[in-house]
């Protein structure tokens, strides 16, 4: 039940908690798709990091992003935060390793990999053998698109 006359200030410090040991303040209400943490503001859902941002350090100006020193999506810890512009937050992501896909990970340590750097080789031998692409793909367990990137340099380019 909502309590009247509380401030923005304290709905949100009661959805945080402060664990023992741990330097991040954990958004332990409402988490978005993103892992990112969620408060209703005027009938609006905000991302809790910014509204922290807001509360306890100031205005985040115009197109400005609101990053993470420690990485973790649901904390909220006014230090760990700080403001980029979006080229400097995907290269924080980059240069942590955390950015996904053909920026990001590549080959096996990407989070959606379903084969190694052997295996990707020996489909370009195939293909070279003329093996068709639709044979190699159901060899493999992928769809033929994945095999006709992966033999035209467009997947695993880093693999020469």
């Amino acid at each position: 039940m909502r309590r009247a006359g509380r401030s923005l200030r304290e709905r949100f410090e009661e959805k945080v908690e402060l664990i023992p040991g741990v330097d991040c303040h954990i958004w332990n209400a409402g988490l978005r798709t993103t892992g990112y943490g969620g408060i209703l503001i005027d009938k609006r859902n905000k991302p809790a990091h910014r509204v922290a941002y807001e509360l306890y350090v100031g205005p985040i100006p115009e197109g400005m992003h609101v990053c993470h020193t420690c990485d973790v999506r649901a904390c909220v810890n006014p230090s760990h935060l700080f403001l980029g512009t979006h080229a400097e937050n995907m290269h924080d992501m980059a240069k942590k390793g955390r950015r996904k896909g053909i920026c990001g990970q590549r080959g096996e340590q990407h989070g959606s990999c379903r084969l190694n750097a052997e295996q990707v080789l020996a489909i370009r031998e195939a293909a070279k053998r003329g093996v068709r692409q639709g044979d190699i793909a159901v060899h493999f367990g992928i769809s033929q698109p994945t095999v006709s990137d992966i033999v035209r340099g467009k997947r695993w380019r880093h693999l020469q």
